[in-house]
Formats: C-alpha cells, sequence, structure tokens
C-alpha cells in the first residue's frame, strides 16, 4: 500500500510539475516565471500538509530511529549531475525551437512519468532497481544526443523529446525508489533526498549553460555541434560506466550472499521435524503451513536479541519458513530487490552467512 501510495503521489507531481514547466516556457514572461514559483511552494506545502494529516501518528517513526545516510560517492554525484546536464540541455532545446516544440517536450516528459506506473503497478513480479532504470536509460540517451544535431526542425525536436521523456522516467523511478527505501530501512529522507538532488540540479544548471552558450553565444555550425554533443556523450557514458560498475558489484555480492544454501533450507523446512503444525489442521487457506505459537515467539525473541527492525522481523520470519527473496517479495508488496537488501542486514545483525543457519538460530530456541 505504501508503494502505490508513494508512487500516486510521485505522478501526481510530475505531470503537473511538467504542465508548469510547459505554459511558464510557452509564456516567456517574468510575472509567470514568479507565479510559477509560488505556485510550486504552495501546492508543495499544501500537498505535505495533506499526506501529513493522512498518515496515522502511530505509524511514523521517532526522528532518532532513522538511520543517517552517508553522503554519495564521487562517482555517484557525477553520474546523478551528468543526468541533470542532459536534461537541462534537452530542456533548453525544445523550448529554442518555440512553442509548439516545448509543447510536445512537455508531453515528452508526461509521458515518461507515467510510463513509471508501470513499475508501480508490476510491482514484486520484477525484479528491478534504480541501477537496472539507468542501464536501460543508457543506450537510449546516447542516441537521441547523437542523431538530434543531424536532424532540424520536428524529428529534431522528436529526438530530445526521445531523451526527455527517457529522464522523465528516470527521475520518477529514482524517487518512487528512494521513497520507498526511506520507509523500509529507516533512512533519513530529508536528507537522502537532498544528496541526490543536490547534483541532479547543479547538473541541470550547467546544461542550460552550455546549451545557452552554444545556441547564442558562441552559435556553433552543425560540425561544432555534432562534436559538442560527442563529447557530452563520452561523459554519460563515462559515468554511467563508473556508478552502475560499483552498484553491479553490490548486487552480485547480495546475491551471492543470499543463495547460500537456499534450496537446503527450502528442503529442510519441508521436513516433519523442523516444522511445526497444527495438529488439527495440516494447512490453512492457500496452502501456507499452520505455525504454532511457540514458533512465532522463538522468532520474535531471535527478532528482539539482535535488535530487528519491524519490517526486518517480518522478513526473518519469513525467511525463518524456508522462503526465498521472491516469494517473501511478493507477500510483503515491495521489490525483490529490497527484500535482497533487508536479508543483507538481517544477515549481518545475526552473524550468519546462510539462510540454514539462521533457521537454526530459530530451532535453537526450542532446546
Amino acid at each position: 500500500m505504501e508503494s502505490s501510495f508513494t508512487m500516486r503521489v510521485a505522478v501526481s507531481g510530475g505531470v503537473g510539475g511538467t504542465f508548469l514547466f510547459v505554459i511558464v516556457n510557452a509564456a516567456g514572461e517574468l510575472w509567470v516565471s514568479m507565479l510559477e514559483l509560488c505556485l510550486i511552494l504552495f501546492i508543495s506545502v499544501l500537498s505535505a500538509a495533506m499526506i501529513a494529516r493522512s498518515i496515522p501518528k502511530s505509524s511514523i517513526p521517532n526522528v532518532q530511529d532513522f538511520r543517517r545516510v552517508p553522503d554519495l560517492s564521487a562517482p555517484a554525484f557525477f553520474s546523478v549531475a551528468s543526468c541533470g546536464a542532459v536534461y537541462g540541455l534537452m530542456s533548453i532545446e525544445v523550448c529554442y525551437q518555440g512553442f509548439m516544440a516545448a509543447l510536445v517536450g512537455g508531453a515528452s516528459g508526461i509521458f515518461g512519468v507515467a510510463l513509471a506506473v508501470v513499475w508501480c503497478v508490476l510491482g514484486s513480479r520484477v525484479d528491478i532497481d534504480v541501477g537496472v532504470v539507468q542501464r536501460i536509460a543508457l543506450p537510449l540517451l546516447v542516441v537521441s544526443l547523437l542523431m538530434m544535431p543531424l536532424f532540424e526542425g520536428p524529428l529534431r525536436v522528436i529526438w530530445a523529446c526521445v531523451a526527455l521523456a527517457t529522464l522523465a522516467h528516470n527521475q520518477m523511478f529514482t524517487w518512487f525508489s528512494v521513497s520507498i527505501e526511506n520507509y523500509e530501512f529507516r533512512l533519513h529522507p530529508v536528507r537522502r533526498f537532498a544528496l541526490r538532488q543536490i547534483p541532479s540540479w547543479v547538473g541541470f544548471f550547467i546544461g542550460c549553460l552550455l546549451a545557452y552558450a552554444a545556441a547564442f553565444v558562441f552559435r556553433l555550425d552543425s560540425e561544432s555541434l555534432y562534436l559538442f554533443t560527442c563529447v557530452f556523450v563520452v561523459v554519460i557514458v563515462v559515468a554511467f560506466s563508473v556508478y552502475g560498475g560499483d552498484e553491479s558489484k553490490t548486487k552480485r555480492r547480495l546475491d551471492s550472499l543470499i543463495d547460500v544454501a537456499a534450496q537446503k533450507a527450502i528442503e529442510a523446512v519441508s521436513k516433519p521435524e523442523e516444522v511445526e503444525v497444527i495438529p488439527s489442521a495440516s494447512t490453512c487457506e492457500g496452502g501456507e503451513p499452520f505455525y504454532s505459537e511457540g514458533f512465532q515467539d522463538r522468532c520474535e525473541e531471535v527478532s528482539r536479541k539482535y535488535s530487528l527492525t519491524p519490517r526486518e522481523t517480518e522478513v526473518f520470519a519469513l525467511l525463518a519458513k524456508g522462503r526465498n527473496a521472491e516469494y517473501i517479495a511478493g507477500q510483503l508488496m515491495v521489490t525483490p530487490a529490497t527484500i535482497k537488501s533487508h536479508i543483507y542486514h538481517i544477515y549481518q545483525k545475526l552473524g550468519v552467512n546462510s539462510q540454514q543457519r539462521l533457521m537454526d538460530l530459530v530451532d535453537e530456541g526450542k532446546r
């Protein structure tokens, strides 16, 4: 439910903000820009107030419970800033082409934002994260940047819109993922959003300056513009490669840790001596075995002993039953990537390196 609500709020804000962006650029008046700033502030505060009023106070964690998030690494900062630079470059490009181009550019941004809803609908059925989305976006950005200078008129606008739609989708999915991860892992939301937005807006500003300089200051010809674009492409590819490489390494480490003895654990939990089943019935509705209160008590005892968070406790109980990351993701309505991160943190706290050892900790409570 939290994922769906977060996505609806993010998409609504993204679509509304894109409409405002198009209207302001089409008008070309200073007072309209000032009015947009006032509207953004008013609507943002109003939305935050409405969301805050709808959240039960009991579900709001104490600020002391938030985990401090580390600063972005240099590769991550470079990658986020490079995306922002392309966003600024393409935004100025479509606005420079005139009123209709600005409208089409805005429509492409709305399309990219709306496309992010697909990931919300698919939910736990797709193991996708920010890194995967960025790697899908890379070839689209490269192609659009290389093709745009080769054309004039509508075709040039279309290639710019491909980049804008890709970047809008990438940005929206990142906001959505960060929101869910903040909730799941009790990360400090204000600091984490600020850390990601600073390089993004720095890059956007640089991209706008470069586009303005190329079009109005240096008035680059076709060959010079294409060379300029090629340099931009090299920067984008390097940024994505460096940052994506680090993330891939982390993901492989998580997968290798979580998959250790997973099949053995599932086979072990299916044995009669390993599962406590209530004598009156073998399964509950949906075919799920009944686990005695003793099993649940032992899970809670281990959770308290090792200071697991409420969500980690839920994941831990399902792991103790022999469930894998994909099954747990479906039960808790989050992505498998998020569950794998939870499992990694649980393993760290418990000092185990396999699901079988985790189950042994629960069984030790029977003795």
